[in-house]
């Protein structure tokens, strides 16, 4: 019997299945010291701007102001970033005001009386618009979205009815399921029960979603499981909350009212 180590298929399939937990390992670690990177406040790069701004859309995308309390909710969430975004605005400026692009510059938060004016396209859908919209204008958009890289300015007119879609919340929570971007939720669940916080790193981490679009609908998942008082997750005087730790980092803290 041939029992060399490098034609031994036993040792070569071991040696191969500790490779692969290396460059898992190595980008697990490259993964997280990026979005500590984009998550420090003390950071003003443009890549915390785009991880900011991006955040800050996609969380924009999903308000219809229809007194809901899921849109209650994502406004709460929405003003979180907005504090973020005026703190790296401001630092930024004091390091070197002239660094500051246009976009930085003109930026505003977004209001019920603004929101027509940033989003010009945002008007109410008339009866029939969403009508004309099959699953695959749906699944096509999402996918998409699946790249933060996908900005408004290249959304298409049908896209553009998607989103204003009574029917966009649905469809895209068929999405996420289909495509088992919360399969770890769970996971999060279970540190809160037990720790009663998570960091947002770390909430990164075990998710892994494909974009900061998705990552929004995750956490409001969660927040919604937590705070509607319809969910099964649901305990009267207890809340989920975004709070900051004592390194300043963002955490999601669960706590009495």
């Amino acid at each position: 019997m041939d029992t060399d180590f490098p034609n031994n298929i036993y040792s070569h399939t071991f040696h191969s299945n500790i490779c692969k937990f290396i460059i898992m390992s190595n980008i697990n670690k490259e993964i997280e010291a990026f979005y500590k990177q984009i998550e420090d406040p003390e950071n003003y790069t443009d890549g915390r701007w785009w991880h900011l701004f991006t955040s800050w859309w996609g969380i924009a995308l999903e308000i219809k102001w229809d007194d809901s309390f899921y849109d209650g909710m994502v406004i709460k969430r929405k003003e979180s970033v907005e504090r973020e975004i005026k703190d790296f605005i401001m630092l930024r400026a004091s390091e070197d005001e002239s660094s500051l692009t246009n976009m930085m510059k003109t930026w505003t938060p977004l209001t019920k009386g603004n929101h027509k004016e940033i989003f010009p396209d945002s008007k109410p859908e008339d009866s029939t618009s969403h009508q004309h919209l099959s699953k695959e204008d749906y699944k096509s958009f999402f996918k998409n979205m699946e790249s933060d890289n996908y900005t408004p300015d290249k959304w298409t007119k049908t896209e553009k009815l998607v989103v204003k879609s009574k029917s966009m919340r649905k469809f895209k929570k068929d999405y996420i399921d289909k495509h088992g971007f919360d399969k770890n939720i769970s996971t999060i669940y279970d540190i809160l029960k037990k720790e009663h916080q998570i960091s947002n790193d770390e909430v990164y981490k075990i998710l892994n979603p494909p974009s900061n679009y998705f990552f929004e609908a995750l956490i409001n998942k969660v927040n919604y499981s937590y705070n509607n008082p319809k969910s099964n997750r649901y305990k009267d005087g207890i809340i989920l909350e975004e709070a900051k730790n004592n390194k300043g980092e963002k955490i999601f803290l669960v706590r009495e009212k």
